[in-house]
């Protein structure tokens, strides 16, 4: 009698556990759809960061300067500094389309994206002026990074 009873409970049970873990499996997909979404988000900031600081970078050197050359033709005033800037953002935009692609598809406004660039544009170019003339921008890679990213090791 000790068996039937286990067997009728196992066998009541058991869709309730297929249920349960229907359902983990489930929520466990969403939070792995979610974590991929959100790292895509990040990984394309980050992306138009460092493009944003290399567009700063070369508008620094061929446009700015020459603009703020009293030798050369031209004068930096604020209308060419805010098209400066528009350009620096259009450069990014066709530099890294597929970064602005997934800004884009999680921003509710294409202007906002623009102003996201406009910011990392403003950031770069701070983060410019802040480095002594020169200088080579800091490396922050990590161990497990170098390991990871390496040619393997040979031996003989």
């Amino acid at each position: 009698m000790n068996r039937e009873l286990v067997a009728s409970v196992v066998t009541a049970l058991l869709p309730l556990a297929l249920i349960a873990l229907t359902a983990l499996a489930a929520r466990a997909a969403s939070i792995g759809v979610r974590y991929i979404h959100d790292r895509r988000l990040a990984l394309a900031v980050e992306l138009a960061a460092y493009g944003a600081a290399g567009v700063v970078a070369d508008l620094m050197q061929h446009v700015v300067r020459d603009l703020k050359d009293p030798k050369k033709q031209g004068t930096w005033t604020d209308v060419a500094a805010a098209a400066v800037r528009l350009r620096a953002v259009a450069r990014v935009r066709e530099l890294y389309p597929s970064a602005v692609r997934v800004l884009e598809q999680a921003a509710d406004d294409p202007q906002r994206v623009d102003d996201l660039l406009a910011t990392l544009v403003e950031r770069a170019v701070v983060n410019l002026k802040a480095r002594p003339s020169g200088a080579p921008p800091p490396i922050e890679v990590s161990e497990p990074h170098n390991r990871a990213h390496s040619a393997p090791e040979t031996t003989p």
